[in-house]
């Protein structure tokens, strides 16, 4: 008996552990509010966003990996300001409801770049933002689902000229918070 389960144990079985990925875009509408901005300051409006990401499983419903958004953030009187932001992103499944439609929650952490106001030469700035968002997918086709998000960005940490000008009125605020509603695509296993 032994002998029997000893040879069975040398047998190669098939293996079953699998890498689930996944890789994504999506875009929609993002507004930015504005704190600590000067008496009669303007206001920031809706713009549109983009961002990427991409995720690996590191237990069955956790996924890890990095992503990068870039949105533009229309200033009364003062242009359209452009934002890119990277990090690090989680993304936790629900298990329940299961197959092909499925919620999640995201939580990141990254670090954003204001850039100028309409090639005006106007001052950069930079500061620390926490996406979070909730979301769902539903699949399409095999490895292919829709995705569409609700979600905040709270800002902090601000530094650089466009955040601490010489002269507040060339500020437009701080990027205290953004909320945004996206539709995407999102490719994986």
């Amino acid at each position: 008996m032994g002998v029997i389960a000893a040879l069975a144990s040398l047998w190669p079985g098939e293996a079953a552990a699998q890498v689930r990925w996944d890789l994504g875009v999506e875009g929609g509408p993002e507004g930015r509010v504005l704190t600590g901005k000067p008496a009669g300051g303007p206001d920031s409006g809706f713009g549109p966003a983009v961002e990427a990401q991409a995720h690996v499983a590191l237990f069955p419903l956790l996924r890890l990996g990095p992503y990068v958004q870039y949105d533009t953030s229309p200033v009364s009187g003062l242009g359209v300001r452009g934002i890119f932001s990277a990090g690090l992103d989680a993304r936790v499944l629900m298990p329940w409801p299961r197959g092909a439609i499925r919620a999640y929650v995201r939580a990141a952490v990254g670090e954003a770049a204001t850039l100028e106001f309409d090639g005006r030469g106007a001052p950069g700035g930079h500061f620390t933002e926490v996406p979070l968002a909730i979301g769902a997918a539903a699949r399409v086709a095999p490895w292919t689902w829709v995705t569409s998000e609700v979600g905040a960005r709270p800002g902090f940490a601000f530094g650089g000229a466009a955040y601490h000008p010489p002269s507040a009125r060339s500020s437009p605020g701080n990027d205290t918070l953004a909320v945004y509603l996206t539709l995407g695509l999102l490719v994986g296993r």
